[in-house]
């Protein structure tokens, strides 16, 4: 079986189901690679997700990525609703025996570092399911010349959340030394290298004692992007064939609201954005979110290169 050039990495779930459907026909349309797409849901899900499967994208369960580890789900709800009252998204619960309860949040991460077990690919690309793709690109955005670019920029590095993070990684790390100042790994398309993966996981048992994803289920404020970005420029800086860049190729709505301005949002859309991030938290319907992406792309005089409709349309 051929190896693919980059293995999109993206774990979703029923509740984003729609939102995966849209991003997996954008990535069709416009990734202009030899690439492998794995999307990793929960077992309960997979026949959900099944018809998104195809000759380069196959549909794996959390619970077999993880089994092996000693995870088992607890069962907890995912959504709680209450017609015209509440309508929460609540995170998957976990247990790992030397661990205790993990969040689903944190095995969402641990999901990610087990990238190397299902895919040879030497590049990974991390791609959350609220993205969507609408201009063609290759995967020459992601190097300068052998190394492969690593997204990194000040914004956000000085909120406390990040600066928590930052720090659990270099104890993770067992970085003793002066660190580099905190920078911000965390965004959209964020590409890394599978050796470099493979060696940070290994830093951590030598340091900790433990197998890899023990130590990170052990954590309760803890940032896979941040914990790589760490690696790279506080321990394996230079040998890690990466080079530091802000790159951003996706365009984000975080904030409710700021989607209503549709002139604003169009003109804050870059010739090096490729994607749209609208947050899934966002309390957006998912016609009000393709109207709202259409009207962007209307905005920025593009046309859809596909249907954002169903599976079955």
């Amino acid at each position: 079986m051929m190896i693919p050039d980059i293995t999109v990495v993206t774990p979703s779930y029923r509740n984003d189901f729609e939102l995966a459907v849209d991003l997996c026909r954008s990535l069709d349309a416009h990734f202009q690679a030899r690439f492998e797409h794995v999307l990793i849901v929960p077992r309960r899900d997979l026949a959900m997700f099944s018809p998104l499967a195809s000759g380069h994208r196959k549909i794996l369960s959390t619970e077999d990525v993880l089994r092996p580890r000693g995870f088992r789900r607890l069962p907890t709800p995912t959504r709680v609703r209450i017609p015209g009252l509440v309508d929460m998204k609540l995170r998957e619960q976990w247990w790992c025996a030397g661990a205790g309860r993990v969040s689903g949040w944190v095995v969402q991460q641990i999901v990610k570092l087990s990238a190397p077990e299902f895919t040879a690919a030497p590049l990974l690309l991390f791609v959350d399911s609220d993205v969507f793709l609408f201009k063609d690109f290759d995967t020459t955005r992601f190097y300068s010349g052998e190394s492969v670019k690593l997204h990194r920029y000040a914004t956000g590095s000085q909120l406390a959340t990040h600066q928590a993070w930052y720090q659990t990684a270099l104890r993770l790390l067992g970085v003793t030394h002066d660190a580099p100042p905190m920078m911000n790994y965390i965004g959209n398309l964020v590409a890394w290298r599978r050796e470099v993966l493979l060696s940070l996981r290994q830093r951590l048992e030598e340091v900790n004692g433990l197998s890899w994803w023990k130590v990170i289920a052990r954590c309760r404020a803890i940032s896979e992007y941040i914990l790589y970005g760490a690696y790279c420029s506080a321990v394996a800086q230079p040998g890690t064939g990466h080079v530091f860049e802000d790159l951003r190729l996706a365009h984000s709505l975080w904030t409710p609201g700021t989607e209503a301005d549709i002139p604003a949002v169009a003109a804050a859309v870059c010739d090096e954005h490729v994607a749209i991030h609208v947050q899934s938290t966002l309390p957006l319907t998912i016609a009000r979110r393709r109207a709202l992406i259409g009207a962007i792309l209307a905005e920025l005089k593009l046309a859809p290169a596909h249907d954002t409709g169903s599976v079955a349309a």
